[in-house]
């Protein structure tokens, strides 16, 4: 006859073989960027579409548009719209100009073990950038241009067939534009990125609301102080 203590015993190793195994939550994707050297950021390079308008001397705000091929840990393709603003101008050397204002709306489509990414996300201007703004006349031997470099920060929301999950970090952004004034269809025009999350190499689940200490949440400025 089973003694008390072997009895329990026993209940409790045939509970253990016959329940469920809890399955361990799926790892996290990675950040946008995720790894130890530049090679493992995401990078944007493509094209910006002509910027509309002249430059003033007060200073322009330019509402712009790129799209192209992004690399890195979500390698696929990307699209941005935003709008820059140049201080006025100073000088004639090759940056005559500050980059005042910055902001956009990015998208990345990507795919990760087999399954569609969709990464979407905004940026505003973490410091004052630099620029140049000067357009010529018609006729001129030289090409109309528009250049600015700065210093953004991101946040983006990452959705994968694991869930979604929440970015933030830095992030490089270049864009230039060189054209004939009498046929803006001819010229130059690039547009490059480069994101360095803040985070980790691990993307987090997005945040619950303010005081939720176990996950990152966007617009976090916004919550109180002492629940930040």
């Amino acid at each position: 006859m089973l003694g008390a203590r072997t009895f329990t015993a026993f209940l409790f190793t045939f509970a253990t073989l016959t329940s469920p195994a809890i399955a361990a939550p799926p790892p996290a994707p990675p950040t946008l960027g995720a790894g130890p050297n530049f090679a493992m950021y995401e990078t944007l390079n493509g094209e910006v579409e002509h910027l509309e308008g002249l430059c003033q001397p007060a200073g322009t705000t330019f509402e712009f548009s790129a799209a192209g091929i992004a690399t890195g840990p979500y390698p696929g393709t990307f699209t941005e719209t935003g709008t820059v603003t140049f201080g006025p101008a100073s000088g004639t050397d090759l940056f005559n100009a500050s980059v005042v204002a910055f902001e956009s709306s990015f998208r990345i489509d990507s795919v990760l073990e087999g399954s569609q990414v969709e990464i979407t996300g905004t940026k505003r201007l973490a410091f004052v950038g630099t620029g140049h703004c000067a357009d010529v006349a018609v006729g001129d031997p030289f090409l109309s241009s528009r250049i600015a470099i700065v210093q953004a920060t991101y946040e983006a929301r990452i959705k994968t067939h694991r869930g979604v999950y929440f970015d933030r970090g830095g992030s490089a952004v270049s864009l230039s534009e060189f054209y004939e004034p009498e046929d803006p269809s001819v010229g130059q025009r690039s547009f490059s990125e480069l994101f360095i999350s803040a985070i980790g190499p691990e993307a987090a689940k997005p945040g619950e609301g303010c005081g939720d200490e176990n996950h990152e949440h966007i617009r976090s400025s916004e919550c109180p102080m002492d629940l930040r």
